[in-house]
């Protein structure tokens, strides 16, 4: 009897050491994923346009578009501020009818988990050549990240194509006036898109963005093809 007792007292033991141990396991196992999660790098996003190319043409008395094409990345916090922007221009570039441009500048900017990034396009024709080419000018210079005067911008979910990208500007310190508006009327066609950290991480390819900007009616015609491509930390 007593040796049966002393035995079940072992096993006991044994169990209860075991239980302990595997307890013990996962508890390491969680705090080293709760380490992995924080300790989460950001991820590299890279985002440019491929090509350009004027099908048909807005001008038809001078039978050339001047052409100025703005994008951006811009980064938002979980709180929808922006925190980091990246803006590039192209342009002003005189356009006939089946000219195609290749040589553009990507943009790279980096998205911290948590966090989302916004690519957006705006192209536009111009009509005031010496006003778009200062503003060209302003938007190659004025870039990146700027403190204090970026958290204080918020996006909605309102915020159109035009919208992030006078926000990226006015982030990275550069505050539009008359002088240097951006006329609706010159607007050939936009576009923003949204991804998040992770879409970002799971890029394991560039993903190429074709896009079609284009009017037919009796004032107004015309049909731009725009290429853009996206890639993120893997390429």
């Amino acid at each position: 009897m007593v040796l049966r007792d002393s035995l079940l007292l072992k096993k006991f033991n044994v169990i209860s050491v075991l239980s302990r141990s595997i307890c013990f396991l996962f508890f390491l196992i969680s705090l080293t994923a709760c380490k992995n999660q924080s300790r989460r790098s950001p991820a590299l996003v890279k985002f440019q346009p491929v090509s350009l190319k004027a099908v048909t043409i807005q001008e038809k008395i001078t039978r050339q578009d001047e052409l100025m094409l703005a994008y951006t990345l811009s980064v938002l916090d979980e709180d929808n501020h922006l925190t980091n922007t990246q803006n590039g221009a192209w342009g002003v570039q005189r356009a006939k009818k089946g000219d195609q441009f290749t040589a553009f500048q990507g943009l790279t900017i980096e998205v911290p988990p948590k966090g989302r990034v916004v690519a957006t396009a705006v192209l536009m024709e111009i009509d005031d050549y010496s006003k778009a080419q200062k503003l060209v000018a302003d938007i190659r210079k004025y870039t990146g990240y700027a403190g204090a005067a970026a958290s204080l911008l918020q996006v909605t979910e309102l915020t159109n194509p035009v919208g992030y990208f006078l926000l990226s500007l006015q982030a990275a310190g550069l505050v539009l006036n008359n002088s240097n508006r951006i006329d609706p009327d010159d607007l050939l066609g936009t576009f923003s898109q949204t991804y998040t950290y992770e879409e970002v991480k799971k890029m394991t390819s560039p993903q190429t963005i074709p896009l079609k900007f284009s009017a037919d009616s009796r004032f107004d015609s015309y049909e731009y093809q725009l290429n853009l491509q996206i890639s993120g930390p893997s390429h």
